[in-house]
């Protein structure tokens, strides 16, 4: 989700390493000095995230507000990453975390809980991208996931959840994947905003979005809407070419 710039910059989310112990280290001042910095625009750290040539270790650090992501979502990002970054070493990281006790999400508390969650810095060879998983809603009804700050995205659990999993409804790790990987997408300056266009296809009405509808990329994979295109395929949607030329032309694979 592209969210304009008013207080705050655009808002816009291999091996597995998984724990399940409490979070209780947090970045300290002195670190913070000599950190890379995380509060530029979406798609600041687009090259960086996608070229050879910096950054050999990405760590994705999901941040579990007592919901977890699906052993099936786990397996569609190390996928996605796999294929569409020039990294040597992907880490996903799962930290454990209580329930926020309220049932919504703002944008201030985006950017709140961004700073209070993160226990990994990036520095030296690695970046580390940031991702809360929230049981609550987001204040944008039906809102899914967003993307906001270079290296951060959240999901939204509990709209997530009552979408999913029951009768004429796709399963929870579809739309889970579905929202996570289109989040991380812009992360990666998809669509024109931080990478490239190689070939114009941004649906500028919907802002940072592909003007193809079955991309994955597409505006309405982050909202409500992606049930039904979910329950018209029973697949996730892929990036279309438009997009992996665009990627592959910031240095990405």
């Amino acid at each position: 989700m592209n969210i304009m710039k008013k207080a705050f910059p655009i808002l816009v989310f291999l091996m597995i390493t998984l724990g399940s112990c409490k979070k209780d280290k947090r970045v300290s001042l002195e670190e913070e000095i000599f950190d890379y910095p995380k509060t530029q625009s979406v798609g600041y750290s687009a090259y960086d995230m996608l070229s050879s040539s910096v950054y050999q270790k990405i760590i994705l650090e999901i941040n579990c507000y007592n919901i977890y992501p699906e052993q099936n979502t786990l397996t569609e990002i190390e996928s996605f990453l796999n294929n569409n970054l020039n990294k040597d070493n992907i880490v996903i990281k799962i930290d454990s975390l209580n329930s926020i006790n309220q049932n919504e999400i703002s944008q201030s508390d985006l950017t709140s809980f961004d700073a209070s969650s993160r226990t990994n810095i990036s520095m030296g060879d690695q970046l580390v991208i940031n991702c809360n998983y929230y049981d609550a809603n987001f204040e944008q009804e039906n809102v899914l996931g967003v993307a906001f700050y270079n290296t951060s995205i959240a999901l939204f659990g509990k709209k997530i959840e009552s979408l999913s999993s029951g009768v004429l409804q796709p399963p929870r790790w579809q739309i889970e994947s579905t929202v996570f990987l289109h989040e991380l997408g812009h992360l990666l300056g998809l669509v024109n905003v931080g990478t490239q266009m190689v070939t114009n296809h941004q649906d500028e009405p919907h802002g940072h979005h592909c003007d193809n509808e079955n991309c994955l990329m597409y505006w309405a994979v982050e909202t409500s809407d992606v049930v039904n295109g979910l329950l018209e395929t029973n697949s996730i949607p892929s990036l279309d070419e438009n997009c992996k030329a665009d990627l592959k032309g910031n240095g990405g694979k």
